[in-house]
């Protein structure tokens, strides 16, 4: 018998992200992160995958490169990170 499933489609989000905030972002430990860090942290993930549920968070580079942290909105030494979700397919 065939199977007719098909695999889900998946697309991305790409974020340029502090560095200490990376290892919070993939494995969930907060290790380091000021009370603060963690609420701005929640919010920030809340907000990528709100309306992209069933993902997973990858790491893309890890650089030592200024760029402006999307967690906190300010500049940080950086690093790119990926929320894969599986797209919609329409019936």
């Amino acid at each position: 018998m065939e199977s007719k499933h098909t695999p889900p489609t998946f697309d991305r989000v790409e974020c340029t992200v502090g560095l200490h905030f990376i290892a919070a972002i993939i494995n969930g430990d907060t290790t380091g992160l000021t009370d603060r860090e963690e609420r701005q942290l929640d919010a920030f993930v809340s907000w990528i995958t709100e309306d992209r549920p069933g993902g997973h968070w990858d790491v893309m580079t890890e650089s030592n490169d200024i760029g402006h942290c999307l967690v906190t909105s300010r500049l940080s030494e950086c690093g790119t990170v990926t929320y894969w979700f599986p797209m919609a397919v329409a019936a």
